[in-house]
């Protein structure tokens, strides 16, 4: 039903308001809205506040990412939110500015970056990864480097987290995630976790144009492998927020060859995005471990004396390892220190209670599996038994 249909149908009912007094209603109820509301979705509550039935509208079908073509118009598409990028300003050639801000969802058949004019704009900068939204009255066209973009210009409209989707019909953003040691160079888009550790402090350097540029470098990690991190400008300044030890979702990085060093390393710029973890403190049970589990804290009884040995890893490097085993309530597992926490679990005894942060479990040769530590482990040591 249309706008002009609403506004007909609530002063046949209530014949105490004009016409300008509803209009001004519906547009209040919108702006209140901060964009999130079209007009029609403020006329249909303004009609329900004033007790008018509306038929309720037809809902128009939703389409597939993956079926997507250029040249669609009145699109409804939704996903999982993954990447949000800051309203940037341009100039129109008839010297009038305006804003566009892009995000990129998914859902279960593909993922589309989606770009916002003016308005829309403002309201892709409340979005936050992880959420749900459902665009609708949005049309498909190819960017400049041919790529499938959605486009919300006036007509359309960006809802938040619809109570009528549901969260779990769309992929998490940990299944858009690559391993460190799967990162080859020239890769785009990469999306990435891992716990951070030797963060150098900002630098501010000059550009060839004169103006300043700023870069900060942290070493991640997750249970694969460490790569170097370079964060650039803006990027730089949202970075400081992050301490040695925090765990870190990087989105939209690009992995590049460090000519001088000849190292592979991830870069970030003003398209990427930082979200700092909440580390969890819960305490995993040894019978819950599977290959590939991050473990954020484990505690138990050491049952074995700790072996130290020194072995060459596959770059020829010569290292320390310890191992032991580890036992609580619900079962037992092989642990095995690395390098310099090798030294200090090499001085744990039989029946001392240790607290254990920032694992992972792995298969070893024999096909078992155990726990490995990392670069950011803690090894804490508790009351004796």
């Amino acid at each position: 039903m249309s706008i002009k249909k609403i506004v007909q149908r609530i002063l046949s009912h209530r014949r105490d308001l004009t016409h300008k007094e509803v209009e001004v209603a519906i547009e209040e109820k919108r702006v209140a809205s901060e964009g999130y509301l079209t007009h029609e979705a403020a006329a249909r509550l303004i009609a329900a506040e004033l007790g008018v039935k509306i038929a309720r509208k037809r809902p128009q079908p939703q389409i597939l990412i993956k079926h997507l073509i250029s040249g669609l118009n009145d699109v409804t598409v939704s996903g999982r939110v993954l990447l949000v990028n800051r309203p940037k300003t341009f100039s129109r050639l008839d010297g009038s500015s305006g804003t566009v801000a892009r995000l990129q969802i998914a859902d279960q058949t593909a993922r589309i970056r989606v770009v916002g004019w003016d308005n829309k704009a403002e309201l892709i900068e409340k979005i936050h990864p992880r959420e749900i939204v459902r665009i609708r009255h949005a049309y498909t066209r190819r960017s400049k480097n041919g790529q499938l973009e959605v486009h919300i210009g006036e007509r359309g409209s960006i809802e938040i987290q619809p109570p009528d989707l549901n969260e779990n019909d769309y992929p998490p953003i940990e299944s858009f995630l690559t391993k460190i040691s799967h990162i080859d160079k020239g890769n785009r888009n990469i999306n990435v976790e891992g716990i951070t550790r030797r963060i150098n402090q900002i630098s501010i350097f000059q550009r060839k144009d004169g103006t300043q540029g700023k870069v900060i470098r942290v070493i991640l990690e997750d249970e694969t492998a460490e790569i170097p991190v370079v964060f650039w400008n803006r990027i730089a300044e949202e970075a400081t927020r992050i301490k040695e030890g925090d765990k870190v979702l990087l989105m939209n990085t690009k992995a590049r060859e460090n000519q001088r060093e000849k190292l592979l390393e991830l870069h970030l710029n003003n398209s990427s995005n930082i979200e700092i973890i909440p580390r969890d403190e819960h305490i995993l049970n040894i019978k819950d471990l599977k290959e590939g589990t991050r473990i954020s804290s484990i505690e138990g009884i050491v049952t074995t004396e700790p072996l130290l040995k020194r072995v060459t890893t596959r770059k020829g490097e010569e290292v320390s390892v310890a191992s032991f085993e580890l036992e609580d309530e619900t079962g037992k597992i092989r642990v095995s220190a690395w390098r310099e926490h090798a030294k200090k679990i090499e001085k744990l005894t039989v029946g001392t209670r240790v607290k254990l942060k920032n694992l992972y479990v792995k298969k070893e040769f024999k096909g078992l599996l155990e726990i490995s530590t990392s670069t950011s482990t803690e090894i804490e040591t508790r009351e004796q038994t």
